[in-house]
């Protein structure tokens, strides 16, 4: 959650939706749109975001008892995956 604050993830949406003000496009277009924002966006989470989430969990790590460690990512996994 610090990651997507900071980093102004919040405000990344998968979809563009356009604004009424703007003229309607035709379909072919709006898929063209659609797929591009999903590309920028998978773009930006798999470069950016997954480097800063790696290094928050090196950090926990090294806190962390080794009773504790199998725990804490099986949580971030599911965490992730969802």
């Amino acid at each position: 959650m610090r990651i997507w604050r900071e980093k102004d993830y919040y405000q990344t949406y998968l979809v563009s939706l356009p604004t009424r003000e703007e003229k309607p496009v035709p379909l072919a277009q709006f898929c063209q749109n659609q797929g591009n924002q999903i590309d920028k966006v998978a773009s930006l989470l798999s470069q950016n975001w997954n480097r800063s989430a790696v290094h928050i969990l090196r950090e926990e790590l090294e806190k962390l008892d080794k009773d504790q460690t199998k725990t804490f990512f099986d949580s971030c996994a599911a965490l992730m995956s969802n």
